[in-house]
């Protein structure tokens, strides 16, 4: 009877970590230099959502401004943060079936950068993170086994 009861609390707990991955971001050298060269820390902030058709359709100013409203109950959560150059910067455990999607708005100090938005659907992560490697050129999000991504 013992034993029964400790496969199936064993069970349990290998069935509730499956479900969760960890977020991360990877910010690759020089991806914000400002007007004189200096590569210079990101602001990143990182929203749990419901449904993403709100945060595809929002403006950057929007999100910043009033990121609530513009959201609405699609947002479970947000964190803003920044993060040094040539660094990574795991964010938050989250569970897959309470968060169906991750979007992260990057701040660059070069406004006139064209992405700066990036989501994806947690359910089609299949590795331990979600990773958004922010580069000069680009976002991406990524599914790896660590928190560290080499592009």
């Amino acid at each position: 009877m013992f034993k029964k009861a400790l496969l199936s609390t064993i069970f349990m707990i290998f069935m509730v970590g499956c479900g969760q991955i960890q977020v991360g971001i990877n910010n690759m050298p020089n991806s914000n230099l400002n007007n004189r060269g200096d590569n210079v820390p990101i602001t990143v902030i990182v929203y749990q959502l419901s449904d993403i058709k709100k945060f595809e359709e929002a403006t950057e100013m929007d999100l910043i401004a009033k990121e609530n409203e513009v959201l609405g109950r699609d947002k479970i959560d947000s964190i803003k943060l920044q993060i040094q150059p040539n660094a990574n910067a795991s964010i938050v455990k989250i569970d897959k079936e309470n968060v169906p999607y991750v979007g992260v708005l990057v701040l660059y100090a070069d406004q006139g950068k064209t992405k700066i938005k990036e989501f994806k659907k947690t359910s089609d992560i299949k590795e331990d993170y979600l990773i958004f490697s922010i580069s000069d050129k680009d976002i991406k999000a990524l599914g790896a086994k660590s928190l560290v991504v080499k592009e």
